[in-house]
């Protein structure tokens, strides 16, 4: 039983990612944050647009 054990952390330990596949993880997670920021801040942008157009649209109306 102690030899499956000791063979069950071995094996986890060589299976798991490296310091260079974690880092590489880290700057993928971090480029994906920047990503949604920078939508989010493109949706603010249009729905900003959008609203203003909206307004101006009802200030002055189309003369038939």
């Amino acid at each position: 039983m102690k030899r499956l054990l000791l063979l069950t952390a071995v094996f986890l330990t060589a299976c798991g990612p490296s310091n260079q596949e974690k880092e590489e993880i880290a700057i993928i997670d971090e480029i994906d944050q920047l990503v949604a920021v920078e939508k989010a801040r493109a949706e603010a942008l249009i729905k900003t647009e959008t609203e203003t157009e909206t307004q101006k649209a009802s200030i002055n109306p189309p003369k038939p």
